[in-house]
């Protein structure tokens, strides 16, 4: 059998390792994902298996200011506009 496989390694979303790591976690759990897209801060303090994900000062504006997103996908958009330098 002869399969290809194609992987689109990109580097992690601007922003730093909480805000990366959330978005890991709401990748694995359709709980933690809902959760992130109505209350982000809320989905940070539940974390992942009851493990709160830590988010620097800067990673909580950037969430709050993407805040509003329908999908994950739409999410990771309004996030990485947002960090990209002016």
């Amino acid at each position: 059998m002869n399969s290809r496989h194609h992987l689109n390694i990109t580097p992690p979303l601007p922003g730093g390792i909480g805000i990366n790591t959330l978005l890991a976690a709401a990748m694995v759990s359709r709980e933690t994902a809902d959760l992130l897209l109505v209350d982000p801060l809320a989905a940070a303090r539940q974390g992942y298996g009851g493990d709160p994900i830590s988010l620097t000062p800067a990673e909580v504006h950037l969430l709050l200011s993407a805040h509003g997103a329908a999908t994950l996908p739409e999410l990771c958009r309004r996030i990485v506009s947002l960090a990209r330098p002016a």
